[in-house]
């Protein structure tokens, strides 16, 4: 269970469509800790 080095361009280019809005998710994420997200409770 793991990366295998055979299967690695398989799994790249069966999940290539998830990198874009993961890395935008996970930005905004981390950006939301740094800086907050403007809302005052």
């Amino acid at each position: 269970m793991g990366w295998e080095p055979g299967k690695s361009a398989r799994m790249r280019r069966r999940y290539q469509h998830l990198t874009g809005p993961v890395l935008k998710d996970t930005a905004d994420k981390i950006g939301g800790l740094l800086w907050g997200t403007g809302a005052t409770v």
